[in-house]
């Protein structure tokens, strides 16, 4: 059976016993930018804890995505290990994300299958999304379906 490997970004959510963890997911990390105060964004941040300065922001937030070479190293990181890579992003309309992790995988063409796929989702959304996909993974379901 191929290796899958699946990608996806530090918007993602999961309910607290999801079965998301237990699959191994890599995360590429988002930023939201607040005025001249950037916060770093993880899956693992409580983003309640920043909540007053994203309150107190004088202009209207906006998520950074990472960039094309830092999500080229997250794909060079995971060829040796797998057959395919599925790389879910947070909404295109939001941020760079998709169109980054896009321009990352041409870097690959012909060594490693990537295909990137736009949530047209964030946070909650996305999280339930990858939460679809690993169980669809863990259940044996090849590549293609599990784009579809």
């Amino acid at each position: 059976m191929a290796h899958i490997s699946i990608v996806t970004d530090s918007s993602a959510r999961f309910p607290a016993h999801s079965i998301v963890h237990e699959y191994p997911l890599t995360f590429a990390s988002l930023q939201i930018q607040c005025g001249s105060t950037t916060i770093e964004d993880g899956n693992h941040v409580d983003m309640s804890a920043h909540h007053s300065t994203i309150e107190e922001c004088q202009s209207v937030p906006k998520i950074e995505a990472f960039s094309i070479d830092q999500m080229a190293e997250i794909y060079a990181q995971l060829q040796s290990e797998s057959d395919h890579i599925l790389s879910i992003h947070t909404s295109a309309g939001l941020c760079d994300a998709v169109a980054n992790a896009q321009a990352a995988s041409q870097r690959f063409l012909g060594k490693t299958k990537i295909q990137v796929i736009d949530s047209q989702s964030v946070s909650y959304g996305l999280g339930l999304l990858i939460q679809a996909v690993v169980k669809a993974a863990k259940q044996g379901a090849d590549f293609d379906s599990l784009i579809r």
